[in-house]
């Protein structure tokens, strides 16, 4: 990609989208600076999604990216493919069913101004569940400069925040890639960067966005059954003894009830992981939520 003196890439990626798109890009055109590109991956839609980006591409505001996916794989796979074409100091990831709240390039570039110096990986801020003064989580030490996944598990946050990401610091990370397979959650990335650079933690809204019927967070657990492989290797990261013991217990009963459902050798599987004695004490709490939570069923 040729470079450009921008300070922000967003990246969304989208799977057919196209009225919902129409709010964050609406979102984007109101932003009063400009210091941004959009960076668009489109999973394979087959509605009009390409020929609705291609009229904004003609917006004389800002930058807009449109690259097409050969195959449908899902978002992480799609976010692999983006993280090797952002050439911006800085990047967001937003949703499609997602928005930037007015003024918020403003509110980035002044962060990073801020705290550009302290090596940090990320720049965290609220995202808005349902409006603009209802932050989905709320961070109570504004300024504060901790390692994401471990401060979200010593503080049991469960939700999502917005993560304005330092590309120099996460270039080099992809998820690993399972065929016919495509969901898995960004657990691995925050992992993956907590475990080489801190976060500052910041109290302002930047996004805002309502979960969908149609999105990934519908029947997780269907989802985690469906796509095993992602499951397993994503459970199995968090089974370590840097994770709280509470987390690894719950992590290593959801590796073993995968195992289980998907009619697998648990005893092949367990031999495989480095923290055998996590899923051997999890096994009969996976086998009896198995067994109570499709009960009657083939």
């Amino acid at each position: 990609m040729k470079q450009t003196n921008k300070l922000l890439t967003i990246v969304t990626c989208t799977y057919n989208r196209q009225e919902k798109l129409r709010k964050l890009f609406n979102s984007l055109i109101k932003q009063e600076l400009f210091n941004f590109e959009w960076l668009i991956i489109d999973d394979c839609s087959n509605d009009n999604t390409e020929q609705l980006v291609r009229k904004w591409q003609k917006n004389k505001e800002f930058c807009i990216l449109y690259h097409k996916m050969q195959k449908n794989g899902g978002k992480y796979k799609a976010l692999n493919y983006a993280f090797g074409l952002i050439n911006t100091p800085l990047f967001l990831i937003i949703d499609s069913d997602d928005y930037l709240v007015k003024g918020g390039t403003t509110i980035i570039s002044n962060a990073w101004n801020k705290y550009k110096d302290k090596n940090i990986g990320s720049i965290i801020m609220e995202h808005g569940n349902t409006g603009i003064n209802d932050p989905m989580l709320k961070i109570r030490d504004n300024g504060h400069i901790d390692y994401r996944y471990y401060y979200m598990l010593r503080n049991h946050i469960i939700g999502d925040y917005a993560d304005i990401f330092v590309t120099s610091c996460v270039c080099s990370f992809r998820f690993p890639e399972f065929e016919n397979e495509s969901f898995m959650s960004e657990q691995p990335l925050y992992y993956w960067l907590s475990k080489r650079y801190k976060s500052v933690f910041l109290s302002e809204i930047i996004t805002i966005g309502e979960y969908l019927d149609t999105g990934l967070s519908k029947n997780l657990r269907e989802l985690e059954i469906k796509n095993w492989q992602c499951t397993l290797y994503e459970s199995n990261l968090f089974l370590g003894s840097d994770t709280p013991l509470w987390y690894r217990l719950k992590k290593g009963i959801l590796y073993d009830f995968i195992v289980i459902k998907k009619r697998k050798n648990i005893f092949n599987y367990i031999s495989k992981s480095s923290n055998k004695w996590i899923l051997i004490i999890s096994f009969l709490p996976a086998t009896l939520y198995a067994y109570f939570k499709y009960r009657g069923q083939r």
